[in-house]
């Protein structure tokens, strides 16, 4: 039996509407439709064309699905447009889905150790009231975020923000959204997605602090109920959380008072170079400190866009992109437990390993090379799995 239900997750997953999926298979939306609502049964051509495109097996169709639905749309912070921000959530929420379910697997053979960022979301909870937060609330717990987190400084954040317990992943997102963030399994998982297109690092430690700044500020919203009004509050509030969690007040007074011109934007190299973050986001701060004044502050924003910076500023392309490392290592963990792991996984869920790359973001061979033979699969396959927490 073919479960029209798997072709629409999948589909969801891959972030493709019915009519891009017709047009990819070259049929009518209409038989898509039918498809996934079991109507109509595919031909073989068809099916064969659809697990290339998805890089699963014929047998992943013909399987019941193996995802529990535990996303939440009304928990998924978005950074897009305000007018339409809700547009495309449902492929997140599945995407969400796919990607707990997976890292469930690899959390049976090994653990990650666990960081102090969830008790200490609870311990922002019971402090403050999180529907009522001043800017001075916001200041404190963002200063106080950096030091229970350890932060040094901003090369390293994405790292840092790993081994508190938060699960940072890429994956390709349309351009209108930087990143988005939510908590899976009753506040249990906290996880970040970076789009994987948006290619500086400075405006990926930006983005990094705002979605650190929903996940800690506003993790009991319901987005999905809340209008336009309520949504520039929150969104004001995660920009006033990055800023102060990522540019250390003191230090940051310091650095900016040697700066000779504030309105000229290539003054602030020195200062973006110290900090990993951009210019724009250092003159945001000292407005808002009030070490810059209204004129000064003016003359900026007007050299910013007769200088292009809007788009690109100094050192961008200077910068090393870092890349999510939690995932990979808990793979090459319990690759360390079960060598037959990555094998057993396709096996298991009928895909090919291109499926995981799509999933985890993984561009290299890391997944591919680790892929067991069949015939030595076959003899080692009984291989006793047991959990390994990690010290």
């Amino acid at each position: 039996m073919f479960y029209g239900e798997k072709l629409y997750t999948i589909r969801e997953m891959f972030s493709y509407t019915r009519e891009d999926l017709a047009k990819k298979l070259q049929v009518d939306e209409q038989l898509i439709w039918k498809i996934e609502t079991n109507q109509k049964n595919p031909d073989f051509k068809l099916i064969n064309e659809m697990k290339s495109l998805f890089s699963v097996q014929s047998s992943y169709f013909f399987e019941k699905t193996y995802i529990n639905k535990i996303s939440n749309t009304g928990k998924i912070a978005f950074r897009k447009n305000i007018g339409n921000k809700r547009e495309g959530i449902q492929a997140e929420n599945t995407f969400l889905d796919h990607l707990f379910a997976h890292i469930n697997d690899i959390e049976q053979i090994v653990y990650p150790i666990i960081g102090p960022f969830n008790s200490y979301c609870q311990k922002v909870e019971r402090r403050y009231n999180l529907t009522q937060l001043t800017n001075e609330d916001i200041k404190n717990i963002a200063e106080e975020t950096r030091e229970v987190l350890n932060i040094i400084s901003n090369d390293r954040l994405m790292y840092y923000l790993e081994i508190s317990g938060i699960y940072i992943v890429e994956r390709k997102l349309e351009n209108t959204i930087d990143a988005y963030s939510t908590w899976l399994l009753e506040n249990s998982y906290p996880v970040i997605v970076l789009n994987s297109g948006k290619n500086s690092l400075v405006r990926r430690n930006f983005d990094m602090g705002h979605e650190l700044g929903h996940l800690i500020l506003h993790q009991y919203v319901d987005f999905d109920e809340i209008n336009a009004d309520r949504l520039r509050q929150l969104e004001n509030e995660a920009n006033l959380f990055s800023s102060y969690f990522t540019l250390p007040e003191e230090e940051l007074r310091n650095d900016f008072l040697k700066i000779d011109n504030p309105t000229k934007p290539d003054a602030y190299i020195p200062v973006k170079e110290k900090y990993k973050m951009s210019i724009q986001s250092i003159a945001y701060r000292a407005n808002l400190e009030g070490w810059i004044t209204k004129e000064e502050n003016r003359l900026f924003w007007k050299s910013i866009n007769k200088l292009g910076y809007r788009k690109f500023e100094p050192l961008d392309d200077k910068f090393s992109i870092h890349i999510p490392g939690k995932i990979r290592s808990l793979i090459y963990n319990a690759l360390k437990v079960n060598g037959n792991f990555i094998t057993e996984w396709l096996d298991k869920y009928s895909v090919d390993i291109q499926y995981f790359e799509y999933i985890f973001n993984i561009k290299d061979d890391f997944l591919s090379s680790n892929i067991v033979p069949s015939s030595e699969y076959h003899q080692t396959q009984n291989i006793v799995k047991f959990q390994e927490h990690l010290r």
